[in-house]
């Protein structure tokens, strides 16, 4: 089983993706990539934590990244650029949870190191990390959760949910958002 973690920068995905794998025994997987590495290098890491027979947590995914981080710091999604088949990695996702906070949250960086170009952009990356998740996940049918670490912190609804969704992912179809409570 694979999951996905993403978000914004100062979301909450590492703190929710580590409670993943604490919790209900997933392996963490942190999220390759940047333009320093190599796509065919980006895609191999991909590929070989996808495929190792391990229920896995990843906090971030490349595929999703370059769609947002790519495309507002760089001016380019890598994988758009080189006629990647998105999808082939994408549909071997079991789960995605989208991290998505206030942006009041968000932009509350504090004393926290960020990459360059983060918080200048955080308002276009957010959007973008928005859009993906209603043209891509939502309306694909692809399990997709829409957490709120703020209004769940200490994970208790959100661990009933994962629970009661990671027996039986076939069937999930729904969103549930905390913002409102409702399934979507």
């Amino acid at each position: 089983m694979n999951v996905v973690v993403y978000g914004c920068d100062n979301s909450g995905k590492t703190s929710l993706a580590n409670h993943i794998a604490d919790k209900f025994g997933f392996e963490y997987v942190r999220s390759k990539g940047g333009p320093k590495m190599q796509t065919k290098e980006v895609l191999d890491y991909l590929e070989e934590n996808l495929n190792n027979g391990k229920k896995s947590v990843f906090d971030r995914f490349s595929i999703i990244e370059e769609f947002t981080n790519g495309i507002v710091l760089r001016g380019a999604d890598r994988f758009d650029d080189e006629y990647i088949d998105k999808d082939h990695f994408l549909s071997q996702i079991d789960m995605f949870i989208y991290a998505c906070p206030s942006m009041d949250t968000v932009k509350n960086f504090g004393d926290r190191e960020q990459m360059d170009g983060i918080i200048d952009n955080i308002d276009k990356l957010r959007d973008l990390y928005t859009i993906f998740t209603e043209n891509e996940l939502a309306c694909k049918g692809r399990p997709l959760f829409i957490f709120d670490w703020t209004k769940d912190s200490d994970y208790k609804k959100f661990d009933g949910w994962f629970e009661a969704t990671i027996e039986n992912t076939a069937n999930v179809k729904k969103i549930l958002d905390f913002g409102t409570g409702a399934f979507a």
